[in-house]
Order: structure tokens, then C-alpha cells, then sequence
């Protein structure tokens, strides 16, 4: 069930993004595209390592305790 909510999420942003670049290509250059997507790849995994150090660090207090 969760797994189900968790690709409908993935779905929804990744058609959502895609929507935005195809209206929004014929104002803005290929190269504003890259940086904006490299920006986002960025602060995506910055996010990721931040919620695994969180996770990990939540996990090992419990199994310490």
C-alpha cells in the first residue's frame, strides 16, 4: 500500500516536471533547461543523503537502547 502511494507520488512530479519543460521550452534555452535540472539533481540529493544520515542516526539510537 505504501509502495503503491510512493509511485503515484513519483509519477504525479515526474509528469508534472515534464509538463512545465514542454510549455516552458519555447521561452528558455537549452542551457537554463541543464542548469535548472542540475540544480534540482543537487538539492535532491542533497536531501537524500540528509534524510539517510537522519534515518540511520534515529535507527541506531534504537537499536542502542
Amino acid at each position: 500500500l505504501v509502495q503503491e502511494g510512493a509511485f503515484a507520488q513519483l509519477k504525479f512530479w515526474q509528469s508534472l516536471s515534464i509538463a512545465i519543460l514542454f510549455f516552458m521550452s519555447p521561452h528558455i534555452t537549452l542551457h537554463v533547461i541543464v542548469v535548472i535540472i542540475l540544480v534540482i539533481l543537487c538539492f535532491s540529493v542533497a536531501a537524500f543523503l540528509f534524510l539517510i544520515l537522519k534515518v540511520e542516526r534515529a535507527f541506531s539510537f534504537c537499536t542502542a537502547a
